[in-house]
């Protein structure tokens, strides 16, 4: 229970925007996690490597600004894609790039495959409609309050 104003709510039933969110993450994330256990990747890594086979060489930072994450949590991502010899990094100086190998760009369908099934997982459960409403408002609601 919490209060707000002048009442108390059950997190569970009144649809407190923080708790819904996070049940939310986390069960999207084991449907995920279960999608993407063949590739032996994180679901995040997996999309960071589609990110750099679809445009090769980018800056770890730009990746880190598109995708609202922070440089250090690309960074990891990246460490782990080479370290499985899916990219490479190209270093001058100060800049960084990061490129596919082609072990990596043979990913591109496993991976695709596995985006797809989890979309099929969790629009199967609440309808293709309100999965894409869902989504579309779940992020206007994070860049508003962003």
């Amino acid at each position: 229970m919490y209060k707000h104003g002048d009442s108390m709510y059950d997190v569970k039933e009144q649809g407190c925007l923080y708790f819904s969110s996070v049940f939310l993450a986390r069960e999207l994330g084991r449907m995920a996690d279960k999608r993407f256990a063949k590739t032996g990747l994180c679901p995040s890594a997996a999309f960071l490597l589609l990110y750099v086979i679809e445009e090769p060489g980018l800056n770890p930072t730009a990746v880190a600004e598109a995708l609202e994450l922070a440089p250090s949590t690309i960074t990891r991502f990246a460490d782990t894609l080479v370290k499985e010899g899916y990219i490479t990094r190209d270093r001058s100086g100060k800049n960084s790039s990061m490129l596919p190998t082609e072990a990596g760009t043979a990913m591109k369908e496993t991976i695709q495959a596995c985006w797809n099934g989890l979309y099929e997982d969790y629009a199967s459960k609440l309808g293709k409609e309100s999965a894409d409403r869902l989504a579309c408002e779940m992020f206007s609601a994070f860049k508003k309050l962003t």
